[in-house]
């Protein structure tokens, strides 16, 4: 995909030139993901966001799936590089998310287009690396993740590394550490003594609750587990 058609794409984001035939949604923690493609295949959650699936309501992200010939090494300023799958590059007024694995070859096998404000993108999959086969791919780690987690810092929330516990009487409890510093280790000892139930012992989304400013809620990323949950409680960190 050359420069021009890069700034085409960025330029439209926030108003697709057509809307898919075919949509499906997930959430986390709040959050409603819409994915519209031409077809179903392009729309599938895949094994990992399945779990996450809903219908219905009004949506927080827009995200279409769409295919492209060829897809050429993004131009813009390199605002970062993730060192393995990943880099950002700022391009107008939003950004540009390229996704490399050299088992796939040089070029990006998908890329992320998004606005600043992380509620409209799409995602163009590289026909020269994937088959129409691989369209679940679009949305797979750590594209799931890098979409909800700047969502979140934009004031929305926090993604943190933590354990959380919820009581039979609604309390919570948020345990903040590390890799390594002893989160399963906590949740595995609360478990001995209390009867709770366990959030995640990896990482945890916090956000405000809109109906008290005191409560908070917390649910697992998709990318680390099948299961999640969300609990609005008064939360102890």
């Amino acid at each position: 995909m050359n420069s021009a058609a890069i700034s085409h794409y960025l330029a439209d984001a926030c108003t697709p030139s057509y809307a898919g035939r075919c949509s499906s949604r997930f959430a986390v923690a709040g959050i409603t993901v819409e994915i519209r493609g031409d077809d179903q295949e392009s729309v599938d959650l895949g094994r990992q966001l399945l779990p996450f699936a809903t219908d219905g309501g009004a949506h927080d992200i827009q995200l279409q799936v769409e295919w492209s010939s060829t897809i050429q090494p993004g131009r813009g300023p390199e605002l970062f590089h993730s060192g393995s799958l990943w880099s950002v590059h700022k391009i107008g007024s939003g950004f540009l998310f390229d996704f490399t694995t050299t088992r796939l070859g040089r070029q990006p096998y998908k890329r992320l287009l998004v606005d600043e404000d992380f509620r409209q993108a799409r995602v163009i999959l590289n026909r020269e690396c994937l088959t129409h086969e691989d369209a679940s791919r679009a949305l797979e780690y750590p594209l799931d993740e890098l979409l909800i987690t700047h969502y979140l810092s934009l004031g929305r929330g926090a993604e943190l590394h933590a354990c959380g516990l919820v009581r039979g009487d609604g309390e919570s409890f948020l345990f903040v550490g590390h890799s390594g510093a002893g989160k399963s280790t906590t949740t595995r000892l609360w478990k001995r003594q209390v009867q709770v139930e366990v959030l995640s012992d990896d990482r945890i989304i916090l956000r405000r609750a809109f109906t008290d400013a005191a409560k908070s809620v917390g649910q697992e990323c998709p990318t680390h587990t099948p299961l999640s949950h969300t609990k609005c409680a008064k939360s102890r960190a």
